[in-house]
């Protein structure tokens, strides 16, 4: 997401980059799929209580 909406652009006016972050989201479902996975990962580690 930083790269597509921040990286070297500059936003004169702060809704036009609320607008460029808002649009990212909402194409992220169709356009954007694979990249917005990679990011949400929901890969868990489950520790054992240890006993002491």
């Amino acid at each position: 997401m930083i790269n597509e909406c921040l990286y070297s652009k500059y936003y004169a006016i702060c809704a036009v980059l609320a607008g460029a972050i808002s649009n990212y989201i909402a194409t992220g479902n169709t356009d954007k799929q694979k990249n917005l996975n990679s990011l949400f990962t929901l890969e868990f580690e489950i520790f054992q209580q240890s006993k002491s």
